[in-house]
């Protein structure tokens, strides 16, 4: 017997997974073995896909540690892709935020990247809201939930709430709300941490 089989939240995860991917790649992931992987290996390169091109882990803690400019550069563009109703440039700007920010996080380098990314994600959160609020189907589903949560996490985990924030952004993206350039941008590991 399969895991999926005797495990019902394995069975949503899967489910979850064969979804996103038949929705976001526009094709047929078949319901068996080979389909869900590959549909997982889909997914992964489009992961791999919108991650910042640094040359590798040392060059981003770097960036961090020396607190590099290209974190400013990345929450300014974040703003005025926000202003400008430029989905595209604020979720590149957010994937690089992001990453500079985990690694900020989960290294402990003291940095200010992952406030930035905190506070970032939570302001696009904010902006998505606003602007689309009564609108997007996820929005006026579990969105408005999530937007408090987020508030929640602020107070007493920053780390989860940017998790939340994150996956909230990326599944308005996946909606296509933001647009087609910005959905391309679309992080599935962003919506699948923050379900699983």
């Amino acid at each position: 017997m399969s895991e999926s089989k005797r495990d019902p939240q394995s069975a949503l995860n899967r489910m979850a997974v064969l979804g996103m991917a038949n929705m976001f790649f526009g094709r047929r992931f078949p319901n068996d073995d080979a389909g869900y992987e590959a549909a997982v290996l889909a997914l992964y390169e489009q992961h791999v896909k919108i991650q910042p091109r640094v040359p590798d882990q040392l060059r981003i803690t770097e960036v961090v540690i020396e607190e590099n400019p290209l974190i400013v550069f990345s929450e300014d563009m974040i703003d005025a892709g926000l202003d400008d109703s430029d989905y595209e440039v604020v979720m590149t700007a957010a994937n690089y935020l992001f990453v500079f920010g985990e690694a900020d996080y989960n290294d402990s380098l003291g940095g200010r990247a992952f406030q930035a990314s905190w506070g970032a994600h939570s302001k696009i959160a904010a902006h998505i809201r606003e602007k689309f609020g009564d609108s997007d189907p996820y929005m006026l589903g579990g969105g408005e939930r999530m937007i408090t949560e987020i508030a929640e996490m602020e107070r007493v985990d920053t780390h989860r709430g940017l998790q939340l924030a994150r996956g909230l952004i990326h599944t308005v993206a996946f909606n296509g709300t933001l647009g087609p350039e910005a959905r391309q941008q679309f992080d599935p590991y962003a919506v699948l941490q923050r379900t699983y």
